[in-house]
């Protein structure tokens, strides 16, 4: 038996539900409570249902049924799952919506990253076992990038909108795939749950290691393999995460020139990212100017290459040389 507030879940075989509901009912009675049965619940983990003893439970109560939610969390079919998360994701497109008519950049970008994305369906991500919730992820995915280009008024496509889902420590612009991460953090949750599971209930069964670390070995870097049985995996979200981060982080560095390479070492620099943290009175910067910042950050072409018109060295397209000119040049002049 678990409450959170006023949510009570009983969990068990049946007579053994059967009993706690008795003692519930009438522990609730000599306070003046009372149990109402219709408004309870009753799932079962068979889906093809089960067969209760006659007279089980309340008078009132609901018969068993397949597909549910507790708690935020779905369980049951995988359609039913998948269905429960996109709906959610319809919720984060709603909002991403709003956020990308921001005027501010700074804000805008600090309110995509912190308060929708991965971090609005982690919970989701960490809680369902379900395999089935990979379409509604990917789509989280593509609403982000959508509202991020909307917000920076330029197109993300191929490697530069890789750059932006790494970490702001790994020159990113902080936001995280949904898609890629959604392992780490169902590993991270039943490896810290998996043996209080089995202690409450003995007929749970977890999903095998091997199926999480099969997909997760495609994410990580081949010398960073993760067994595939729960009593070696000893290794939570963050850092399962930052293993993925950092397969990616090469992989961004292998896929660009050597001036591309320079940029990224370069932005992992302590407090090269500072800019786009957390927006205050002494951190304000105007739109235009942010979102030129990112631009400059995330690789992406500024100028047409060719002789600088102030002081006739060579202009690179990224806007290297305008941080620099001698002439008194500038990446807004």
């Amino acid at each position: 038996m678990r409450f959170y507030l006023d949510d009570g879940l009983l969990a068990g075989d049946p007579d053994k539900v059967q009993v706690a509901l008795e003692t519930l009912r009438d522990a609730a009675q000599m306070i003046g409570l009372r149990l109402q049965p219709r408004k309870c619940v009753v799932y079962t983990l068979d889906e093809e249902g089960i067969d209760l003893p006659a007279g089980w439970g309340l008078e009132g109560m609901p018969s068993p049924v397949f597909d549910g939610d507790y708690l935020g969390c779905p369980f049951g079919s995988d359609d039913h799952c998948s269905s429960f998360v996109r709906a959610r994701v319809e919720e984060m497109k709603e909002s991403l919506e709003l956020i990308a008519d921001v005027p501010d950049s700074q804000v805008a970008m600090n309110l995509a990253r912190l308060c929708s994305g991965f971090c609005k369906l982690t919970h989701l991500m960490r809680s369902s076992q379900c395999l089935g919730l990979q379409g509604p992820l990917v789509e989280a995915d593509r609403l982000l990038k959508e509202a991020t280009q909307k917000i920076l008024k330029t197109p993300l496509d191929g490697p530069i909108w890789r750059q932006a889902q790494l970490p702001l420590r790994s020159g990113g612009l902080g936001l995280r795939s949904c898609e890629s991460h959604r392992y780490a953090a169902l590993l991270g949750s039943l490896r810290l749950t998996r043996s209080t599971c089995q202690g409450l209930w003995g007929g749970y069964e977890c999903l095998p290691a091997s199926e999480i670390t099969e997909e997760l070995n495609d994410l990580v870097p081949s010398d960073k393999r993760l067994q595939p049985d729960w009593d070696s995996l000893d290794v939570s979200q963050r850092q399962v995460s930052a293993l993925i981060d950092l397969r990616k982080r090469n992989e961004a560095e292998e896929e660009t020139d050597e001036a591309g390479k320079k940029r990224l070492r370069a932005l992992r620099a302590e407090k090269a990212g500072a800019f786009l943290g957390t927006v205050d009175e002494d951190n304000v910067i105007p739109a235009p100017e942010f979102r030129l910042a990112c631009a400059f950050r995330l690789g992406i072409p500024l100028f047409e290459e060719g002789q600088c018109d102030r002081c006739n060295a060579t202009r690179d397209k990224y806007g290297v040389h305008a941080t620099i000119c001698k002439g008194n040049g500038g990446l807004l002049k």
